[in-house]
Order: C-alpha cells, then structure tokens, then sequence
C-alpha cells in the first residue's frame, strides 16, 4: 500500500525541558518540572512499530457514528477514564493506544489533544497524533510522543466526528481531501500550508485538528498543526503543519469545525474572540486559562489547538494542554506552551465534547 505520509529519518529536536507549571488556583508559581520521557529503545525515528496494513478489501456497509458524543480520555497508564460511545480501550506499547467504539469509525475524522484526564497539569509536555483502527474498523489508533519525537505514555482527549450533519475533513500530506463532510475541497498553498474549503460560512466556528494518517497506517514524521480563519474567504479554514523545530513542512491531518454545542476562540491575552455556551474566559497567568461555560462539563473530553482567532499566522508556533476547570465542574483549564516547554500566551481553539 503507497503511504500517504512520507517515511524518512526524523530530525530530532534536542530539548531542554525546563517547564514553568503552576499549581491550580495560585498564578505565578514556577515549580521545576521532570523532562519528558526519553524515546523507547524499540522505536523507530518517529516512534511505534509497524502496525497492520489495509487490506484494500471492499468495506461491508456499516452505519457511522452520530457526529458528537463519540469520545474517550484516557490517562497515561492505559485507562479509559471516561467515554462516549465506546466500547474498549487497550494499550498496545509505549505510546501507542487502540480505541474501539460501538460503530465503524473509518470514515470519520480523528482529533486530539494532549490533556490531563482529571483538573490537574501535564507536567510532560508531547504531541499526539491519530490514525485508523489497526485492529478493526471500529477503531481509532493513538500515538502519543515526547518533543524528541519519541513515544512516551502521555493522557489525552480525543474526539471522532462523522456523519453529514457536522464539518470536518482529512487531509493528506499534498493536499488531498481523502474523506471529508461540509468540505467542497482544500487547496495547498505552499509547504505545511493548506485552505479548507466548506460549503458555508465558518467564520464564527472553532477550529481544532492533529497531525494524523488519513488511512490507518503512521505517522512517521511527527509534528504540530495550527489553524486559522480562511485566507480565501469566509468558507475556509487556513491550516499550517510544522515540524518540531517550528518549520513549515507537508503533514496529513484531521481538522474539526465547530459551530455549534460548547465551544471557544481566545486570544493570548485571554479574551474569548467567539464562543457557544461559554460564559467566560480567565486568564490565571501566562499561558494559564480557564475557559466557564453555563453548564457541568466535568464529564465530556477537551480538544484544542493552537490557531489564530482570526484569519492571520500563529508566527510563535507552539503547544496547548487541557484539563478539567481548576475554579469547579463547568470550567476547562487550558495552558498554552512554547516549543522548549515553558508557558506562553498564545492563542487557542477550544471544543467540548460530550
């Protein structure tokens, strides 16, 4: 089977992990934090062994998952901590997870975000990055690496759209639109810059993707993915793909729009740009938010990503984590993180799923 992502020896960012962390509720404490976990000795340059390759056979008709409620986060140990829709969660090795639902998941878009599983810090800043099921068509595959590029057992949220009724695509490394709903095309505008284009206005939305396989093979080259509003106009959403020393370089991706249920766009300085059923945005310290909406959201997962909240550049690329609200159930913490790991104020697209 022709990848879609292109294999090669990953350049390896060398690191000084050094993070500035904070404990919840008391701004400006800059405990030192552990480095990250060092890359596995069975794993190749971009992490994980070889996982199951498609088979090229006819798919049997299966029903897809409704767009919303389908999600699963999970802690570092290998734990479902909480879940919509599905069925199981194991552990493959180091870093690499399989999430199994009730419903064939292939044609769907796969996000997710690095984040605690409670309302606690991730004191290991990494990356994450999805795939298709490598044990069935139920499943999504998860690997999870250190900013080395190795894998690294790190807690995340992630959230699978599909259906028609909502906005998403996955895109390949050239540009490709390989399955999509809402999405008359993308467009590649130069290297690790992309414009997706919808069938209506997305401007009001949130944008939130990952660096992710559009079939169900790996990523062999890891790195980040930044979103903005449209530079082609108000149907679009404008992608960059990074590699790990903030370079701009062709990756495959799945971006989520969200336009309606419980969202936000923030600025770096912790003003909320746009939102739905958000009652308010508090910055706690640099690169320290937590994000109120009117209702519990204790129990729903926590995608985010780093974009501007406009249709401009993020110039200072960089990271963001989640967690559960530090001032109570219906808030989400939020830091963001520049690339050597320490905090930042950077602009964010956050979703809630539930």
């Amino acid at each position: 089977m022709t990848r879609t992502a292109a294999a090669g020896t990953v350049s390896l960012l060398a690191l000084t992990m050094t993070l500035a962390g904070c404990v919840p509720g008391t701004p400006g404490a800059n405990p030192q934090i552990p480095a990250s976990a060092p890359a596995p000795a069975d794993s190749p340059d971009s992490g994980g062994g070889a996982g199951p390759q498609s088979s090229g056979s006819a798919r049997p008709s299966q029903p897809k998952v409704a767009k919303t409620g389908t999600w699963v986060v999970t802690n570092s140990e290998g734990r479902m901590v909480r879940a919509g829709g599905s069925s199981s969660f194991s552990k493959i090795s180091t870093g690499r997870w399989e999430m199994t639902f009730t419903t064939d998941v292939r044609d769907c878009a796969y996000v997710a975000t690095v984040a605690d599983p409670a309302n606690k810090l991730v004191y290991t800043p990494g990356t994450v990055f999805t795939a298709g099921g490598h044990k069935k068509p139920e499943g999504v595959y998860v690997e999870t690496k250190n900013m080395q590029g190795g894998l690294a057992d790190l807690p995340f949220h992630l959230s699978v759209q599909c259906g028609d009724g909502g906005r998403w695509a996955v895109v390949d490394a050239a540009g490709a639109t390989v399955r999509s709903a809402g999405a008359s095309g993308t467009r590649r505008l130069g290297a690790g810059r992309y414009e997706v284009t919808f069938g209506s206005d997305v401007k009001g939305c949130a944008y939130t993707a990952s660096v992710g396989d559009p079939n169900n093979e790996l990523v062999y080259t890891p790195g980040l993915v930044f979103t903005a509003g449209g530079h082609d106009g108000p149907n679009g959403v404008y992608v960059e793909t990074k590699n790990l020393q903030g370079g701009l370089a062709d990756m495959p991706f799945h971006l989520a729009v969200r336009c309606e249920g419980r969202f936000a766009v923030v600025d770096g300085t912790g003003r909320a740009v746009r939102s739905a059923g958000m009652s308010g945005v508090r910055r706690l310290g640099p690169g320290r938010y937590e994000v109120t909406f009117g209702s519990d959201v204790k129990g729903c997962a926590y995608t985010a990503t780093v974009g501007d909240p406009k249709n401009d550049l993020v110039y200072a690329p960089g990271l963001v984590f989640a967690a559960g609200g530090h001032d109570g159930p219906k808030g989400v913490y939020v830091e963001t993180k520049n690339m050597q790991g320490g905090l930042a104020d950077l602009p964010f697209h956050l979703a809630v799923t539930c």
